[in-house]
């Protein structure tokens, strides 16, 4: 088995979290503080028409086909994400990409838990991302 290192949790964390997850998966606020929120600052090209999946796209992906498409920008309630659509050789995407909005529910969220924040992918978003932090 491999070896834990003091930042890894192991079995005796989780036995430790376990009297505080209810049936739903959610923690209570008494132990917040050992979960980190991943806020990732990439976003997701999905292909719609083949249903194959999408793609990860960074910042400067996300700024090319809102130039290139210049589609409406529309909110997602579900995920609190924004997303376009766009067409490109007859194949239909939505892509959805983190936007100050979005960032800050989820940062409002984690604030309300009291939890940490993991950011994937730092270096793949926006300049402006490290203003709402």
């Amino acid at each position: 088995m491999k070896e834990l290192k003091d930042q890894d949790l192991g079995q005796e964390d989780f036995l430790q979290l376990a009297d505080s997850v209810d049936a739903e998966g959610s923690v209570s606020h008494g132990h917040s503080h050992m979960i980190f929120l991943g806020i990732n600052f990439y976003g997701n090209d999905f292909l719609l028409s083949k249903g194959n999946g999408g793609n990860a796209i960074t910042g400067r992906d996300f700024i090319y086909l809102l130039e290139k498409y210049n589609p409406s920008l529309q909110w997602d309630e579900k995920s609190s994400e924004h997303f376009f659509i766009y067409s490109d050789e007859s194949l239909r995407h939505a892509v959805f990409y983190p936007m100050l909005m979005s960032l800050s529910v989820r940062l409002d969220e984690a604030q309300d838990w009291g939890t940490g924040l993991s950011i994937w992918e730092i270096g793949q978003g926006l300049d402006y991302f490290f203003d709402v932090l």
